[in-house]
């Protein structure tokens, strides 16, 4: 494991937001370079067609495994009406967290109706599907995205609404590139990276104790993209890397690949654990 107090730098694959203030002081403490926070993704809303709101508007249950997702269905109370104007029977939710399900009562859900708001005992699909097993439904409906984990484990009678697209391009790729690589670049204010630099040649690569050795990478998509991004700026990169993950797809995925990763091993406030992990170990 790596001692949080030796050189190199920290990757996040998350928005600085999602990281509350304490464990972002610790983070800049516990990296040789300020910690870059890239999240692997560009999400963008898309209408879920006549078909997908039908079922939208049917459903008795409604999983939502994703922030973005869940703010997209807060922006659209329309889809809680029944095509008629009318409100529909309240859906019961499924959300992945504690704080999703604040988020939803915060914003009064379903107005003028009370909506049951569940958690599952672990925040992953595993944890829904168990959730799922001891409910009866007579219609559930994930609104999901455009991609999804390579061993889905929710139940095959879920229906499937795509509600946003996780898009990635070259050109995203490109941003990524630059924002890493500007990230860690030799700081000149520093002694001993100045050293190294000059005005004819003041693009150096990053010197040993500011290349990148721990990532907290958040799923398989955004270790997809990380990957590809390794193999364009490699200087920006420590040999050894220590991966940290969410949850066990995004383990998997690292280790197929022959990498190790250091899951949460907790059911509940995996990100802050999963940081906490990475802080220590």
């Amino acid at each position: 494991m790596h001692d949080s107090s030796a050189s190199g730098s920290i990757l996040l694959t998350i928005e600085q937001r999602r990281v509350d203030r304490e464990q972002q002081r610790r983070l800049a403490a516990a990296s040789t370079a300020a910690p870059v926070y890239c999240p692997l993704k560009e999400l963008r809303a898309v209408d879920p067609g006549d078909a997908g709101l039908r079922a939208i508007r049917d459903a008795d249950v409604i999983v939502i495994t994703s922030g973005f997702a869940l703010n997209i269905y807060l922006a659209h109370p329309e889809w809680r009406e029944d095509g008629t104007g009318e409100d529909a029977p309240s859906p019961t939710l499924i959300v992945l967290s504690e704080r999703m399900a604040a988020t939803a009562r915060a914003a009064g859900t379903v107005t003028g109706t009370k909506a049951a708001i569940l958690t599952p005992p672990e925040e992953n699909q595993r944890g829904v599907a168990a959730l799922l097993k001891r409910m009866r439904y007579r219609h559930a409906v994930h609104l999901c995205g455009s991609l999804s984990v390579a061993h889905n484990a929710l139940p095959d009678d879920v229906e499937r609404v795509r509600i946003y697209e996780n898009h990635w391009d070259d050109e995203c790729e490109s941003r990524a590139c630059e924002a890493i690589d500007a990230a860690i670049a030799p700081d000149p204010n520093r002694t001993e990276d100045a050293a190294g630099l000059n005005t004819e040649n003041a693009q150096q690569p990053p010197t040993a104790n500011r290349r990148i050795n721990r990532i907290l990478v958040t799923s398989p998509s955004a270790y997809r993209r990380l990957r590809s991004i390794m193999q364009r700026i490699p200087q920006c990169f420590a040999a050894d890397l220590a991966y940290y993950t969410l949850g066990p797809s995004t383990t998997a995925a690292v280790e197929a690949d022959g990498g190790t990763a250091v899951s949460p091993g907790l059911r509940d406030n995996v990100l802050q654990t999963a940081i906490e992990r990475l802080l220590v170990n």
